[in-house]
């Protein structure tokens, strides 16, 4: 019908482009984003979260410096995590 949105099958597909099938109906997936404070454990959630040391984590503050992304999935969703250095208010003009 007019205005309607069209049919979207969405499938798992191989490095190759081969298409191996198609996801079910009910497939969700979705972005998380842990964002907070310098030395407060977001590192070592998102390690917790996916089951593996993907993060570093260590005592020392601002120990990452880039986004880090880790995928947990299952047969019926998936889920893209990604773990961002603190946020900090800039004291010096190098900061900003």
């Amino acid at each position: 019908p007019p205005g309607s949105k069209p049919a979207i099958t969405m499938a798992a597909i191989e490095d190759d482009g081969a298409i191996l099938e198609p996801l079910p109906e009910t497939h969700r997936a979705g972005f998380v984003s842990i964002v907070g404070s310098p030395n407060v454990g977001k590192s070592t959630m998102m390690n917790h979260l996916l089951g593996e040391n993907l993060s570093i984590a260590t005592a020392k503050a601002s120990t990452t410096r880039h986004r880090i992304m880790g995928i947990a999935n299952a047969p019926e969703w998936q889920i893209v995590f990604s773990d961002t250095p603190g946020v900090v208010k800039p004291k010096y003009k190098l900061h900003e």
